[in-house]
Formats: C-alpha cells, structure tokens, sequence
C-alpha cells in the first residue's frame, strides 16, 4: 500500500488510518454483522482490500516495503465528514488540515480556493495551525459542502503495524 505522503507517520505511530477515494466500480463485502471483510473491484480477479489481510508500507510505487501493516477495519465516509479524532488518527492535527490535503490530492477546484482563501488572509505558507486555523475552517465550511460527493467519498481503512 502507497504511503506517499504519510509513510512517516505510520512508521511512527501516529498514522492508524488511511482514506482512499471509493472507486465507482469498489464494491464492499460484508459480513454476518454487516461489517466490510474484503473492497473487491467490480470484474476484477482479486480483492483490493481484505480485513485481517497485512499490506506493505510503500514510500512510491515500485519501491520496497519499508513496514507491514495489517487491517484491522474498513468503513465508507464522505471525508468531510471527518472528525478531530480520525483526523489525529490520519496524522493530521485538524479534521481541517487533512481536509485540505485531501483536496489538494482529489480535487483541484477545491484545493485551488484553498490556496486563495490562504494567501488572502492566512500565512500562505502551508498549513501552519497558528496562522491559518481560521482560514481552513471557514474554506471548509463555505466551499467542501458544495463539491461534488464522488472526490470526497472514501473507503477508510484501520489498521496497525506489524513488522
């Protein structure tokens, strides 16, 4: 599994969870108590994602494994929908702040505004909690809700290191 941006952290300890956009065609396998034990692609010849299952912990495509990790859970969410306590658990220091990432990942529109709305009146130099708390909620509130649901639907996967 690509940790591009976040490998660090799960190293560390301080990443347990990763969102992963929902695929149109990513279809949910559940249970007797209708919990998700597999994310298999529609057609496709093999799970993408098995509870219980461990994964590598890839800095970039291609390169080697640098931990394993083993999932725990998997649930569906609308990211904007994160709270303060996943959002720590993603890494992050603010559901806003991981929002923000987000969008800079899967929707530029969104990310763009960010950018506009942080160097109008925050620091303009990353996400800096001090300096731009204000800027990311109000961006949150005024211009998440409005984008389209299928950029900030994800499949959130639980898990804890290994090896």
């Amino acid at each position: 599994m690509i940790f591009q941006h976040t490998w660090q952290r799960v190293l560390d300890g301080s990443q347990t969870q990763a969102r992963h956009i929902a695929g149109a065609n990513d279809i949910p396998i559940l249970n007797a108590q209708n919990t998700i034990d597999a994310i298999v692609v529609k057609g496709a010849k093999r799970a993408k994602w098995i509870t219980g299952n461990t994964y590598s912990v890839q800095p970039k495509g291609g390169m080697k494994g640098v931990a394993r990790i083993q999932l725990m859970r998997m649930w569906r969410e609308d990211v904007r929908q994160i709270t303060y306590k996943d959002a720590h658990a993603e890494g992050y220091w603010a559901s806003e702040a991981f929002l923000g990432h987000w969008a800079g990942m899967h929707d530029k529109v969104a990310s763009r505004e960010l950018m506009r709305c942080l160097d109008d009146g925050g620091s303009g130099v990353g996400l800096d909690p001090e300096f731009d708390i204000k800027e990311l909620r109000w961006w949150a509130k005024k211009v998440l809700p409005n984008r389209p649901a299928h950029l900030y639907t994800a499949w959130v996967l639980e898990f804890k290191v290994v090896s």
